[in-house]
């Protein structure tokens, strides 16, 4: 049977960070994907509400009507589906600069420290 990669704490909280911040952001930034496309949604039903009020004043002072927004371009606006790479694609994006941060970072600290440590002697 293969052998078990081993890994070490910091590894294990990362990756579990990792998971966290995709739930997490992927959940924020749905809910926020959702509340601009209700509010789109919200606009075009007011927006179609005040066109057929309008047009009921100009047909009772006999002025030609305008042309208001259909009932099924309103309601196709409620029916839009989020795209999952605008959900998926940013932080997945940021999580692997994250870790290429962390991971230069981390060389670099233990480049550093090396040259502290004194040289055996042969």
């Amino acid at each position: 049977m293969g052998r078990l990669v081993r890994l070490n704490g910091w590894l294990r909280i990362g990756i579990v960070l990792s998971a966290l911040w995709m739930v997490g952001s992927s959940a924020y930034r749905f809910s926020q994907e959702m509340e601009v496309q209700r509010g789109y949604s919200n606009f075009m039903y007011n927006d179609r509400a005040n066109c057929l009020g309008q047009n009921s004043l100009r047909r009772y002072n006999n002025q030609p009507e305008q042309v208001c927004t259909t009932k099924a371009a309103v309601d196709a606006t409620y029916k839009q589906d989020v795209p999952w790479s605008m959900i998926l694609i940013p932080p997945t994006f940021w999580l692997i600069l994250a870790w290429l941060g962390i991971g230069i970072a981390y060389g670099a600290f233990r480049w550093i420290m090396r040259g502290f440590k004194p040289r055996a002697r042969k």
